[in-house]
């Protein structure tokens, strides 16, 4: 193990995420017991899409989601 990323949220998976692309070992460490299987997020920013989306962590919402403007 190169690096010990310390929580699951949508940081850490995202800076694991790029870690590993730069061919590092990682260790994700996390509170949960068990990864989630449903979505806990009420609000995905889109500059954090925008963030993930090179990486393949983001997917689209489609339908699923809503689209507020100003």
């Amino acid at each position: 193990m190169d690096v010990c990323v310390v929580g699951a949220g949508p940081v850490g998976l995202t800076l694991a995420i790029g870690l590993r692309r730069l061919g590092l070992r990682v260790r994700i460490v996390d509170r949960a017991p068990a990864a989630q299987r449903e979505d806990r997020a009420l609000v995905l920013w889109a500059r954090a899409r925008r963030r993930s989306t090179p990486w393949g962590s983001a997917r689209p919402s489609g339908t699923t989601g809503w689209n507020w403007t100003r």
